[in-house]
């Protein structure tokens, strides 16, 4: 690491002595030990010195996608989001296959490189283990409401030691449904054409099933999603003009 710039993460002090919260802070480390992913920040080293934990992360410059729906003058096009939403499910879909539900998918989560509109996937704080489901539970409760509250899955409010990837999924939902409409999508909400009305063609019948309440009407996978983005479900010569079309019609850096 000598000469990089990387991030530091560090448990503070004053929580050293609570043996869950260095367990959970440990764990976290653990998980990005084997989760190796372009759209993933990057764990670099994790250590101990003294009575201080830290991780060394790979450094991401530029903004997350809170900081850009917080300053940009109107939502983000349905072309940002989907670009957007194709990358989280590939670093999703690599943290799903090897076992790990992040639990915490936000906007605040999503951080976007400068001028590329590359994107990583941040903080696994309360990522859930399903090969340790047991470990996991104890580590985060199962009363305890651990994550974002607004962009959570009904499941994960109501037992949070019993979600699989359809949480996940369904976090991104919102945070597509919020960068499309700059609202949440809370009690009956409408489609977010409503608002955008691109979104028609393009997005409503997706982001509403990501939506939907029982996680057995949603998207089976993250592949599952990620396929009907790019085109609709349909086979996949259309999904790549979709993609062809998309990359034509973005620009780099939403924020821009």
């Amino acid at each position: 690491l000598l000469g990089d710039t990387v991030a530091l993460k560090i448990l503070h002090p004053r929580l050293t002595s609570n043996p869950e919260v260095v367990e959970r802070f440990l764990r976290e480390s653990e998980v990005l030990t084997h989760l190796r992913h372009p759209h993933i920040v990057r764990l670099e080293e994790k250590g101990r010195a003294d009575n201080l934990y830290f991780m060394a992360m790979e450094y991401v410059p530029g903004k997350n996608l809170h900081e850009i729906l917080a300053t940009a003058s109107a939502p983000l096009s349905c072309s940002h989001v989907i670009s957007m939403a194709v990358q989280v499910l590939d670093a999703l879909h690599c943290a799903h296959v090897n076992g790990v539900i992040h639990r915490d998918i936000k906007p605040g989560n999503i951080l976007f490189l400068p001028n590329t509109g590359e994107i990583k996937v941040a903080d696994f704080g309360i990522a859930y283990l399903l090969s340790h489901a047991e470990e996991s539970t104890a580590l985060t409760g199962r009363e305890t409401l651990l994550g974002t509250e607004s962009y959570m899955a009904p499941e994960q409010r109501e037992a949070p030691d019993q979600v699989d990837e359809r949480a996940d999924l369904f976090s991104l939902g919102v945070v597509m449904y919020v960068a499309l409409t700059r609202r949440y999508p809370k009690g009956v909400f409408p489609p977010p054409s409503h608002w955008q009305p691109e979104a028609a063609l393009l997005l409503d019948k997706i982001v509403l099933k990501a939506l939907e309440h029982d996680p057995a009407g949603r998207f089976a996978s993250a592949e599952d999603f990620k396929l009907h983005l790019l085109g609709g479900g349909e086979p996949r010569a259309k999904g790549q003009r979709f993609l062809r079309w998309l990359k034509k019609k973005k620009p780099a850096d939403p924020s821009s």
